[in-house]
């Protein structure tokens, strides 16, 4: 497994003008994540990490860690900025929870 969390970024430039810039992520389209993190309409007032409260840059944290058998959807997703999802690994790591399980069938490859 190489990059498993990887994303890539295009840049489309014709020499004069950029015209388009593409990101893929592993799972979520880059446009599906800048929509959620408008908040919820109509205030829109975007999210916000769990821990801090840091309004910006934040990352999707899953609850129950991904390699340890937790689902990929939304209610398994908290948000968290950088160095509060950090923290937050390093406890569940020295908690145990980081120890990969092998892919079942209901949860299918990473």
């Amino acid at each position: 497994k190489i990059a498993g969390d990887a994303f890539l970024t295009g840049v489309f430039y014709d020499g004069k003008d950029l015209r388009q810039v593409r990101r893929w992520t592993r799972n979520t389209p880059v446009e599906v994540l800048l929509a959620l993190e408008l908040g919820h309409p109509p205030e829109f007032d975007g999210v916000k990490c769990t821990d801090c409260g840091k309004r910006f840059g934040t990352e999707n944290d899953h609850l129950v860690p991904h390699c340890a058998g937790g689902p990929a959807s939304c209610d398994n997703l908290e948000p968290r900025c950088w160095s509060c999802h950090r923290a937050k690994t390093e406890k569940d790591r020295r908690a145990g929870k980081l120890t990969p399980r092998a892919p079942d069938e209901e949860r299918g490859p990473p």
